[in-house]
């Protein structure tokens, strides 16, 4: 409960098919070609999650 911290991974964020065309539609619009070689299950910082998860939303909305 209180305090618990969710770590995200790229595949949490990015799951299957569909998932992997949403990241690279997120990566161009970020201009980070690296998150390309990120592993798909390690663990991500809360930063950086935090700007894919904003950067998924304006991609999805176009």
């Amino acid at each position: 409960m209180g305090g618990e911290t969710v770590t995200k991974t790229m595949e949490d964020l990015f799951p299957g098919n569909m998932g992997r065309m949403l990241m690279i539609r997120v990566m161009l619009k970020m201009r980070r070609p690296d998150l390309r070689d990120m592993p798909r299950t390690a663990p991500l910082e809360a930063s950086l999650v935090a700007e894919l998860e904003t950067t998924i939303r304006q991609v999805q909305l176009g």
